[in-house]
């Protein structure tokens, strides 16, 4: 279904003081700790600081036509599995924007011997992932497409496989993720450098600690079934990928001093953070933090410039990040190009008020991207709603600003 077109109109502004960039649940961890969870035989209560993403609540409604009762609360959610286990839903199973919660519901909906159709939205349904589905099938699971909307019927058979590892981490995190109702062993030969290491840890941490016996020899995982037991309760850091976006809102809005948590649970994307900060010009290497492209090329076009590099599995996100944030900022007069596997960015520039409403193509964070960019110099901004993917409240944080 199309999405109904919104468009935001900002004024610029010109706030100052303190102002507190409040960053949501981590999506990556409470998909994950959902997903064991829902396999296991109690009930798991979640601990929140605010309120989850979209993306969130497309996984728990999936593992609901599943057979799981989940209770939302503002605080905790309560996710209890069904007393027999997961049972095969009786309708399609609506992914809404997320590919994460796609790829490991298409393995959970692997291990069953019917047929189960995984949809999404829009955006969703653009997204290729054929390195789940060659997996899958040489795993003697039929699968239809490597699109959604896609139908699967399993189970999932035993036996050694490969993958290949350069473009996206979802294909091993699912397979991971689904391993509870494995009937045999699986073994994965890893082919080619991981790119997203930052969330391969993050599944390696939640099957770690529901009792997973994942092992791993050089480059080949050996994946068993068991049942996931993990504590009665487990608290979600903050989304870490957002915190880029108040590093910009403070480069755009010098008068402005923004307060940020930060949980420094993936080594790799703080790294990421520090040389985007001290970049004088140079190589940006994004490689294992290609979430942050967009926000990162505006902030560079506001400093010192650079070139982004390593991000080519980019261009299979939400929208080809690599062209449309190139388009976003362009239409920002920022000058920047795209490369084969990422952006080079001229420095030292400001934004400028866009001409036409920015289209934001069904992309979070382009859409956070544009909503900072037009505090500056004011805008248009198309589908704004489609930020509280990740982060519901970003909207009526960035309102805040105008009474600073």
């Amino acid at each position: 279904m199309a999405r109904c077109r919104v468009v935001l109109s900002i004024e610029p502004i010109s706030p100052s003081g303190e102002f507190f960039y409040s960053l949501p649940p981590s999506k990556s961890h409470m998909i994950r700790f959902m997903a064991m969870a829902a396999q296991g035989k109690k009930t798991l209560k979640i601990e929140i600081a605010s309120e989850p993403g979209g993306d969130i609540h497309s996984m728990a409604n999936c593992l609901e036509k599943m057979g799981v009762e989940i209770e939302r609360g503002g605080t905790e959610w309560l996710i209890k599995p069904p007393k027999d286990g997961l049972s095969a839903p009786d309708s399609t199973l609506n992914c809404g924007n997320s590919g994460t919660v796609a790829r490991i519901m298409t393995a959970i909906a692997a291990c069953f011997d019917e047929e189960i159709t995984i949809d999404g939205d829009e955006s969703l349904r653009s997204r290729e992932c054929p390195e789940l589905a060659f997996a899958l099938r040489e795993l003697d699971v039929k699968v239809s497409s490597t699109n959604l909307p896609c139908t699967v019927c399993g189970p999932i058979s035993g036996g050694e496989i490969s993958l290949e590892m350069g473009r996206s981490s979802q294909p091993l995190t699912a397979l991971i993720l689904a391993s509870p109702k494995f009937s045999e062993e699986v073994v994965i030969d890893c082919i080619g450098e991981s790119v997203s290491t930052g969330y391969l840890e993050i599944t390696g941490l939640a099957a770690g600690i529901f009792g997973s016996p994942i092992t791993k020899t050089n480059d080949k995982i050996s994946i068993n079934s068991f049942d996931p037991s993990g504590p009665e309760s487990l608290g979600i850091p903050p989304e870490l990928s957002l915190y880029p976006m108040g590093i910009l809102c403070a480069e755009l809005h010098h008068e402005l001093d923004v307060q940020m948590e930060i949980y420094p649970y993936d080594q790799s994307m703080i790294a990421s953070f520090d040389q985007l900060t001290n970049l004088e010009g140079g190589e940006l290497n994004l490689q294992n933090a290609s979430d942050i492209i967009s926000p990162a090329a505006a902030y560079l076009a506001l400093k010192n410039g650079g070139r982004i590099t390593g991000v080519a599995h980019a261009r299979g996100k939400e929208s080809n990040r690599i062209i449309k944030t190139v388009e976003l900022l362009n239409k920002f007069g920022l000058f920047c190009k795209p490369t084969a596997d990422g952006l080079v960015i001229a420095g030292g520039q400001r934004p400028k008020l866009p001409v036409e409403p920015v289209d934001t193509h069904g992309d979070h964070r382009l859409v956070m991207t544009a909503v900072l960019l037009a505090t500056s110099c004011g805008g248009e901004i198309i589908n704004p709603e489609v930020s509280a993917v990740s982060h519901p409240e970003f909207l009526g944080q960035i309102g805040v600003l105008s009474s600073l």
